[in-house]
């Protein structure tokens, strides 16, 4: 029989019956005598049967195999036998419906070869794929020269590949060969010549037919060289332009022109058709989710005055304003509103709580405190003699609840936001107004001894503390009040003191994040009592010319004042308000003399108190500038009264607070004509001014800021400033607007309670009001006051905050020796005293400022007191009480924001309690005869074992040396005032230098009776009047030893020598620091623990047994952190390490096989439940330290993530060597597997990691051995920050596309055959060295002006990762042929890439995980990173069962040495790369307003 070349395939021989669906054949095969037949391609054959015309019926047959090794349709291969040539080499292939389709003889082809590791490695595309045709085409993009395998079954069930049909070039005749299985020659076809130029691949096809062959060049070396540079270039590009456009976008000078104006709404129709309009009906029945209910200046709502209820409110105060006696305390905004309520409240009865009253309880023992009630028209006062802390004045404040008929209790920031709970089980309305969220009453709860005393100080429960108050190891009294709103009011009742302050509040601190939001009730300009009369708010603005002429006259007056040269046509600039750094009093002093010098017709006035160390050290900075610009700028650092003419003759008002709750010294100078220049933050920028937005808390980018605003300001035309006064003349923040919003907020708090109260709580019963004639006491007629009247001295406190300084309540005759920053109301002339009130600014800063920078640094716990105000304090300076203003000298000192030692609760010693003369009377305060004094001696007594008496001190400069230097700094510097010193940095550089000695002290390295030098200089302001502040708050310093500077106590005991090694630094990093680093390092996280598998092929089981015991443990380790110390969860998992490392290096001892890798499998579970703590090592390091700035944060994120990338290419290296040893298939790796080499590595790791777990859980700082508190609401909270939602989100989308070919990933990094593994380890260091070195040296330099500039980089750089996956797995860049240099070259610019887009993800990492740090506090961060792990080891199983690229890189990284086109086709490349870059664009999205420092 003869048989053509296309003879042995027949279009037509096998069909199938219709009705029985059986397989029948018609020969076409004349001559045979014999046939036999097999249906599953050769794999089995039927018993040969005779040849007959016609055809037969075909039997099925049994066929067994993969998924991949199955076919399409049916086929048959008939063999025939003739009789008379005696041969049966007659094949014939047939197929059933098979019409419009090429002829086949091979039901599929694999390709086996190096590249994928002769079929073990099953990810790679290996199949031919059949053209029109009938050519069967493999394009194959691979490191040449290379070869592969022709294999028709590929890898059978067995794991193993298939010997029956495999087909090479024996003879290289470009025909494909098949031998017999135990052939020892190797069938291949080899590729020896690399593909010439411009090519870069190679596509093979294959007739079926006659097994010819041909190898056609492929790809395009020029795309190569494109996406080569591309990505190099793009993702820095793209970085750099993220920067660029931030600075662009939020950097400008906002130029407000016009002020708060109201949007015109375009849809009248559906604005009414939507807005619930409440009428006098149904005003108790408000909808509770009016979104915008405090925001609109412009409603429609009727004012609650028309309901036929009059409303009975409490609010507790430590200011107030006694109209009909003349006594106003007055500390700052909250002062203001606290006369505003009672001047225009009057439709509702306000019980009003100034400072104590009833029986209270404070540790165990009962106080009884005499009641003085006063009622003023519709307000009634307890007026509170004196208090032991914040418990007295909470349990006062609930005793006057039970006491009067109250139907809502309006808590005004944290003071009194635990008086609820002393109510409890019943409960009342509340509603909780922020004027000042960053003090928020804290003391500490590390230990149980401190929880007990802070639960008898405050005499509430452990539970009712556990539920409301603790937030983590903290009491917190502003969390009380959020805690009683989110359980009885379903989270409503909170607002914001502005617009914008309530949301950044909300975003800054985590206490808040409980309730859903935080709303909007703005307060209003006291002065702005006229009715809403939006027409005339919509009338043209028109320029006063006759008080824009008048301008250099009003200026001459303010001149005079502060000596300065008498110029109308002068820039004068004016600062009036609290020297502290919150105000920004040290940005004025830093960058004025730049401005000074750059504009002669500048001038500047400063007045007002020093409340910390930046307004003690701008104060010497000024003093120093009065000398240098005689005429031109005018310092007087203490309390004044100022004439009117300051407002009205200055051009511009500065303002750069770096936080305003609402502004309203803006809003005071608007109104007099003097433009706003300061920062945009909380409630400023609303008037016409120049306001500068804050995205960064760093003092360059502040000052950078202010001064383009000053530059601007002074840039801008007359004219323009004209128009900006009269629109500033014409602004309204009307009062009446503010009363309708805040009887909404009190109406729907009410309407909410009770719903709740219906549900779950017991209301509160409405109380009988007392006896008006039995307990109110009419006030005394001027000149004939008993001893009961308020001319004596009143302590409300300590100074947690706002409102807690020690004040001075003087009798309305009296002239007060010290006046508050006021402006005469009358518009006269400067008097210096108060004509008709008494008004006693209180320096509520002294406290605010310093209780941020110990918050900020870490809490400053104490409930005791000592009564003596002139006491020394141990390692503190002078505390001083308000003197005269020729001699006062406000504190100093930094202070907690908890009650200290020292604040005493009794009066002024009588020295400092007189009135200057010429008052009506003696001037003498006096005491009320009849009121009981709770004073701390009779509470603490004699006892000093409490331990909140225990604590920590903090930089203040206490023996002046810092202050003396920076003096002597100034005088070194002369005239040039513009260059340096700058007071923030040298603060900030003071404290550290400062805190390194107290270190030192504690750990015993300095001696402890060596005092620093006590020198004091002359006047430390140089101010024209003199001042006795600076040197004289240093007095007695020669007699303070270390000990007491640093509060080591007598009996210290220095630290054993472990616990200071431990301590030991160096440089920023204590030892310890560096240990908890390396358990960083060590650790890998979900997406990597395809590492701890080995190479690629393996059984998926095993990913997925490592993936359960990442999540259990993730589980474990995480209970453990929240309910054991954190020296046990930080210290366990070097067991685990240790005990891995132990069992594989005893693994070469087992016989070869199931028993060492059952031992290795095991080790490998090991390491993978140590290495799941990861996240608390990264959340919990330097936990001793209460702050750092940013850069610093930024060096030790890249040092170790450097030093762990670098760590992981060990362990890859590590365990895929260690895999392909234990194959055998490997003759470089047989030595590190050997019996002498593993022992002598790993049982060394096995005892420093037993000695490091040891040492670190017994010498951790004192931090690490707290007990972990808890935290309410915690983690419903979660969720309701976008960046922890979107962190999740993240997680998903990376894990799903990028973790299955992690390890391939990191497989390419070593799979070279020209690059020798030590050069490649060179690399490897080159980059994660000595590149990141680099980044560390810029990054760290643009970090100390723009703390946001590594995340937003990070947010720039798109998708880093997942370019590095498109190079390193898809083959496209394992052979750079147009590379200078030969192949070796080539090979290690591959990788060179690869390891710089692997930098690039690194450093997107570190901003990831800056962005946390910028957003969340230690405990967030550590549940995120927890949470986040076990998500994404979630997703690494689902995606290893279901991802696109689950086995290798499939179509989501596609070969482009193929063509550019068909990868672009296809579907999973774009959704893969538009989830990669949907990353960055969420975090941007979230970031900005989310971060914790931003204002």
């Amino acid at each position: 029989m003869v048989f053509p070349r296309q003879a042995d395939y027949s279009e037509n021989a096998l069909s199938k019956d219709a009705v029985t669906r059986a397989l029948q054949v018609s020969h076409k095969a004349a001559g045979a005598d014999k046939f036999r037949y097999s249906l599953n391609w050769g794999s089995s054959w039927s018993d040969w049967f005779d040849y007959k015309v016609g055809g037969n019926v075909l039997a099925a047959q049994k066929w067994y195999g993969t998924k991949r090794q199955e076919w399409d349709g049916d086929h048959v291969i008939l063999q025939y036998w003739s009789r008379l040539t005696g041969s049966s080499n007659h094949i014939q292939h047939a197929d059933d419906d098979w019409e419009n389709k090429p002829p086949r003889r091979f039901p599929h082809i694999f390709a086996h070869g190096p590249f994928n590791e002769f079929g073990f490695d099953g990810g790679l595309h290996n199949s031919f794929k059949q053209a029109s045709d009938g050519v069967w085409k493999f394009h194959l993009m691979t490191e040449w020269p290379s070869k592969f395998q022709v294999n028709v079954w590929g890898m059978n069930p067995d794991g193993q590949p298939d010997q029956t049909f495999v087909y090479g070039d024996i003879d290289n005749d470009t025909v494909i060969d098949r031998l017999p299985p135990d052939s020892l020659t190797q069938a291949v076809v080899n590729m020896s010549v690399l593909p010439p130029p411009p090519f870069l691949a190679y596509r093979m096809e294959l007739n079926d037919g006659d097994y010819r062959f041909r190898l056609i060049p492929a790809g395009s070396r020029l795309s190569q060289i494109i996406l080569f540079a591309l990505l190099w270039v793009i993702p820095v590009m793209t970085g750099v332009v993220s920067i660029w456009t931030y600075m662009g976008a939020f950097y400008g000078v906002k130029f407000n022109k016009i002020g708060v104006f109201q949007r015109k709404n375009i849809l009248p129709f559906f604005r009414r058709k939507f807005e619930k309009i409440p009428s006098t009906d149904d005003e108790h029945r408000k909808d509770h989710k009016m979104k915008q209910l405090f925001l609109r200046h412009k409603s429609s709502i009727i004012p609650m005055s028309s309901s036929p209820k009059r409303r009975t409110v409490l609010i507790a105060t430590m200011e107030y304003d006694i109209e009909d006696w003349a006594v106003k305390i007055k500390i700052g905004c909250l002062g203001v509103m606290a006369q505003l309520r009672g001047k225009n409240l009057e439709h509702q009865d306000l019980i009003w709580v100034v400072p104590c009253v009833g029986a209270i309880t404070i540790l165990g023992k009962s106080y009884e405190i005499q009641v003085q009630y006063h009622q003023l028209k519709n307000i009634t006062m307890d007026d509170l003699d004196s208090a032991i802390y914040y418990s007295a004045w909470n349990a006062c404040i609930a005793q006057t609840i039970k006491r009067f008929p109250v139907d809502i209790y309006h808590i005004n920031d944290y003071h009194g936001a635990a008086a609820p709970l002393y109510l409890l089980p019943q409960t009342i309305p509340c509603c909780l107004s922020l004027h000042n969220a960053e003090f928020q009453g804290l003391w500490p709860m590390r230990t149980v001894q401190e929880r007990e005393e802070v639960c008898e100080v405050y005499n509430l429960e452990p539970s009712t503390v556990e539920k409301y108050v603790q937030f983590g190891e903290v009491f917190n009294l502003l969390h009380a009040g959020v805690s009683y709103l989110r359980v009885h009011q379903r989270g409503f009742g909170a607002v914001g003191v502005s617009k914008k302050y309530g949301a950044r509040s909300y975003a800054r601190y985590p206490i808040f994040w409980g309730l859903k939001e935080i709303r909007n009730l703005p307060n209003p300009d006291p002065t702005d009592t006229a009715p809403l009369d939006p027409e005339a708010e919509n009338q043209p603005v028109v320029v006063d010319s006759v008080f824009e002429a008048a301008r250099g006259d009003l200026r001459r007056p303010a001149q005079e004042w502060a000596q300065l040269d008498v110029n109308p046509d002068a820039e004068l600039f004016v600062f009036v308000g609290r020297w502290s750094v919150q105000k920004g009093i040290d940005l004025i002093t830093d960058v004025f003399p730049a401005v000074l010098d750059k504009h002669p017709n500048v001038q500047l006035i400063c007045v007002g108190p020093v409340i910390d160390m930046y307004g003690k050290f701008a104060a010497l900075k000024l003093g120093e500038m009065m000398k240098k610009y005689l005429g031109r700028v005018f310092s007087k650092p203490q309390f004044a009264t100022l004439p009117p003419y300051i407002f009205s003759g200055a051009e511009f008002a500065l303002i750069p607070s770096r936080d305003e709750p609402f502004g309203l010294v803006a809003v005071e100078f608007g109104r007099k004509g003097a433009l706003g220049v300061g920062a945009r933050v909380g409630g400023l920028g609303q008037m016409p001014g120049w306001w500068f937005t804050v995205e960064s808390t760093t003092t360059k980018h502040l000052q950078h800021q202010f001064i383009s605003a000053i530059d601007d300001a002074l840039g801008s035309k007359t004219d323009v400033r004209a128009m900006m006064r009269a629109r500033s003349a014409k602004q309204r923040f009307p009062v009446a607007q503010w009363v309708k919003d805040l009887d909404i907020l009190q109406s729907t708090s009410i309407d909410i309670h009770q719903e709740e109260a219906g549900k779950n709580d017991r209301p509160l019963p409405r109380a009988r009001s007392p006896s008006p004639r039995a307990n109110r006491r009419q006030p005394d007629k001027p000149g004939n006051r008993s001893s009961g009247d308020l001319g004596r001295t009143l302590s409300l406190g300590v100074r947690t905050g706002p409102g807690c300084g020690r004040r001075i309540i003087a009798a309305p005759d009296s002239t007060v020796a010290l006046t508050g920053i006021d402006e005469e109301e009358d518009g006269a002339g400067y008097t210096g005293r108060f004509s008709e009130h008494v008004e006693v600014t209180i320096t509520q800063e002294q406290a605010e400022a310093m209780a941020a920078h110990e918050y900020r640094r870490g809490y400053r716990p104490s409930i005791h007191l000592t009564p003596e105000l002139d006491q020394i304090e141990r390692g503190r300076s002078r505390s001083r009480a308000l003197q005269q203003p020729t001699g006062s000298s406000p504190d100093l000192r930094f202070r907690s924001a908890s009650p200290d030692v020292e604040d005493g609760l009794l009066g002024l010693p009588r020295q400092h309690g007189r009135l200057s003369t010429g008052s009506a009377g003696d001037g003498e305060l006096r005491r009320l005869s009849t009121s009981s004094v709770l004073s701390l001696n009779e509470v603490v007594g004699e006892r000093h074992d409490y331990k909140l008496q225990k604590v920590d001190p903090t930089f203040n400069d206490t023996t002046g040396e810092y202050y003396n230097a920076f003096e002597a700094m100034l005088q070194e510097h002369g005239a040039d005032l513009s260059s340096g010193l700058c007071i923030g940095d040298y603060l900030a550089r003071s404290e550290k230098a400062w805190f390194k000695k107290m270190r030192d002290a504690r750990l015993g390295r300095l001696s402890r009776d060596a005092s620093p030098n006590p020198s004091r200089g002359g006047s430390p302001y140089g101010s024209r009047e003199g001042s006795q502040y600076g040197s004289e708050d240093n007095l007695s310093v020669g007699e303070i030893s270390q000990a007491d500077e640093f509060l080591l106590g007598e009996n210290y005991q220095r630290p054993s020598i472990v616990k200071r090694w431990l301590q030991t630094r160096i440089g920023d990093w204590p030892i310890y620091s560096l240990l908890l680093g390396l358990g960083q390092i060590m650790s890998v996280n979900s997406y990597q623990i395809t590492l701890l598998t080995g190479g690629q092929g393996q059984a998926p089981e095993k990913v997925y047994i490592i993936g359960g015991i990442f999540m259990a443990t993730s589980c474990i380790w995480w209970i453990a952190f929240r309910t054991l110390k954190s020296a046990y969860v930080l210290s366990l998992p070097w067991l685990f390490y240790g005990i891995a490392f132990f069992l594989i290096g005893i693994a070469p001892f087992l016989p070869l096989g199931r028993g060492r890798d059952w031992m290795r499998n095991v080790a490998v579970g090991l390491y993978t439940t140590a290495s799941s703590s990861g996240s608390i090592f990264f959340a919990q390091n330097f936990g001793d330290e209460g702050g750092a700035p940013i850069k610093s944060w930024v060096l030790r994120a890249c040092l170790i993530q450097a030093t762990q990338q670098i760590y992981i290419t060990a362990l890859f290296y590590w365990g895929s060597n260690l895999i392909t040893a234990a194959s055998g298939t490997s003759k470089s790796t047989t030595s590190l597997d050997s019996k002498i080499v593993m022992p002598a590595i790993t049982l060394p790791i096995f005892t420093i990691c037993w000695i490091i777990g040891t040492v670190l859980f017994t010498s951790l700082p004192p931090y690490y051995h707290q007990c972990p508190g808890k935290t309410p609401y915690f983690y419903k909270a979660l969720l309701r920050r976008k960046i922890i939602a979107w962190f999740f989100v993240t997680i998903v989308l990376q894990n799903y596309f990028l973790s299955t070919p992690y390890g391939r990933n990191w497989k390419c990094l070593w799979s070279s055959q020209y690059a020798p593994d030590w050069s490649v380890a060179l690399l490897v260091f080159g980059f994660f060295v000595g590149v990141w070195a680099i980044i560390l040296a810029i990054f760290g330099k643009l970090s100390n002006a723009h703390s946001w500039i590594l995340p937003i980089f990070a947010i720039g750089l798109g998708a880093p990762r997942w370019c590095q996956m498109l190079w390193g797995t898809s083959s496209y860049g394992q052979w750079l042929p147009w590379m200078p240099g030969g192949p070796i070259a080539g090979a290690l610019a591959g990788r060179a890439l690869w390891l710089w887009l692997g930098v690039l993800d690194s450093i997107q990492g570190v901003g990831f995980g800056m962005m946390l740090l910028h957003t969340l506090t230690r405990l967030h961060i550590a549940v995120t990173l927890m949470a986040g792990q076990f998500l994404g080891s979630a997703i690494t199983l689902v995606a290893k069962a279901t991802a696109p690229d689950k086995d290798g890189p499939g179509d989501v990284f596609p070969d482009f040495s193929a063509g550019i086109i068909e990868p672009l086709m296809k579907p999973w490349f774009w959704v893969a790369l538009a989830c990669q870059l949907a990353i960055p664009v969420g975090f941007f999205m979230v970031f900005r307003k989310a971060q914790l420092s931003k204002p």
